[in-house]
C-alpha cells in the first residue's frame, strides 16, 4: 500500500534521464563544494534541465516523460542528496 509503480513505453526518454541526471549531478556537487551559493546551483540544475530536454529531443524522447520523475524527479533528488555517489563526487571536486 506505500509503493506506487508508473511505467513508460518511452525507452529513449527514460534511459536519457537516468544518464544524464548523474553528469549534472557530479555538477551540482562541484557547484555546492565551491561554495558558490544556492542561487549558483538552482542555475545549474535549471540549466543541465534545458540541456536534458534538448538531448532528449533530438533522440526522441518525449517531453512528458523528461518533465516527469525518471526526468526532472530523478534530477532533482540526484543533484541535491549527499546520499547520490555522483553528487558526493562532485563535491569533492568541488572543494579541491
Amino acid at each position: 500500500e506505500n509503493l506506487r509503480c508508473y511505467s513508460s513505453e518511452d525507452l529513449i526518454g527514460v534511459e536519457i534521464g537516468g544518464a544524464l541526471k548523474n553528469v549534472f549531478a557530479i555538477a551540482a556537487g562541484a557547484v555546492t563544494g565551491a561554495g558558490l551559493g544556492a542561487s549558483a546551483q538552482a542555475a545549474m540544475v535549471t540549466r543541465g534541465f534545458v540541456e536534458l530536454r534538448r538531448i532528449g529531443a533530438a533522440f526522441g524522447a518525449k517531453a512528458e516523460t523528461l518533465m516527469g520523475l525518471s526526468g526532472l524527479g530523478d534530477l532533482l533528488l540526484t543533484c541535491s542528496s549527499a546520499q547520490s555517489r555522483n553528487f558526493a563526487y562532485g563535491l569533492a571536486l568541488g572543494q579541491g
